[in-house]
């Protein structure tokens, strides 16, 4: 089925997506992430506190995202906030994962969602609550996931080898004061999660 769509919804989407594609000063912005599975938060907490992490947070974000062929595309909106529309590519098989985004500010989520939906259709929807901390230039992400359960996913800005090594290493000491184990490591991200327990349910 052909989806159509009116001229000027047209032509605000390809301007925002031109924006993208440059992403912020003329390139993507490079991270590396990890996900790792929690039975609470509350513990986790605690460790960070211990290490000195400053939380800096909360905010109620739900992420649309949309079944594009490559990469990831979502709308994000957070509650008393705005909204933003983020595209991102990362990588499917490594863990840590190199992620690869850009994100552009959307004045009006509705009218962006509707549009997008049209043109691409619904992927999946994910509803969090996300805690954000911030620990030796890594920033920590706890997240309460309605439907999926607690998260913490460290995240560091990368630019160079030395950058994502450095990053690595620190990731290693936050999952080994956690006691993480091998099979809490998330593999896949929360749209494949939440699109995966809504197809067999």
């Amino acid at each position: 089925m052909v989806r159509t769509m009116p001229g000027g919804l047209f032509v605000l989407l390809c301007q925002t997506q031109r924006r993208l594609k440059h992403g912020v000063k003329g390139g993507l912005l490079n991270t590396i992430e990890i996900k790792i599975k929690l039975e609470s938060s509350q513990h986790a907490k605690e460790i960070f506190k211990k290490l000195n992490a400053e939380f800096q947070r909360t905010e109620d974000q739900v992420d649309t995202y949309f079944a594009v062929e490559n990469g990831r595309l979502k709308l994000r909106e957070v509650k008393g906030k705005g909204s933003q529309l983020i595209q991102y590519f990362r990588d499917a098989e490594y863990t840590p994962k190199r992620c690869n985004y850009a994100v552009v500010r959307v004045n009006d989520a509705d009218k962006f969602g509707q549009m997008l939906e049209h043109i691409h259709g619904v992927y999946a929807v994910v509803t969090k609550k996300r805690e954000y901390w911030q620990w030796n230039e890594i920033q920590i992400h706890m997240d309460a996931v309605q439907d999926l359960g607690i998260y913490v996913e460290f995240e560091a800005t990368t630019g160079n080898f030395k950058k994502h090594i450095d990053a690595e290493d620190k990731f290693i000491f936050l999952m080994s004061q956690l006691n993480v184990r091998s099979d809490q490591v998330l593999h896949i991200d929360y749209a494949q999660l939440m699109h995966d327990k809504k197809r067999v349910s």
